[in-house]
């Protein structure tokens, strides 16, 4: 029972979450909300006890990582159409990222995709086999190497 609902709730939070992953905030915590009280009802918790015990119990990625992992998997998808850094510093063969104003675009899966596309390791970017590169995102992201782009990004 708790798979069944687990794999209904996941699949309709990933359901276009590149579009409304970068959206305001007051938008992502109604999500998160509606995240987190489904998770209760599915453990049958109280409505008091802590979101992030439930993460931890069950296994799961909040929101955040769940766009992260996506973004990912975008980034890596496109990377080979992306203009690179060819000069020889110490950026060398990295994404190059526009310069923009707009706040909202700084949220937009297209910037951040190409910002985390240069923080990924190698083993990553060039993973052939989508189905391994889709764990060794997971498995990055579950250690929290991300946590500084996080907190710099979004």
């Amino acid at each position: 029972m708790v798979l069944l609902s687990l794999s209904l709730s996941l699949s309709l939070l990933q359901y276009c979450i590149t579009s409304w992953g970068g959206a305001y905030q007051n938008t992502i915590t109604r999500l998160e909300r509606a995240q987190n009280i489904l998770l209760r009802v599915i453990l049958n918790k109280p409505r008091l006890f802590h979101s992030d015990d439930l993460y931890k119990i069950l296994d799961v990625p909040n929101l955040v990582d769940v766009y992260m992992y996506k973004i990912s998997l975008y980034a890596c998808k496109y990377s080979n159409d992306w203009t690179r850094i060819h000069t020889v510093t110490r950026q060398t063969g990295q994404i190059r990222i526009e310069r923009v104003n707009k706040s909202i675009y700084k949220r937009h899966f297209q910037y951040l995709g190409k910002k985390l596309y240069n923080i990924l390791p190698e083993e990553i970017k060039h993973e052939e086999n989508i189905v391994r590169l889709k764990n060794l995102v997971k498995i990055w992201l579950r250690e929290k190497h991300h946590s500084q782009f996080l907190i710099e990004n979004l």
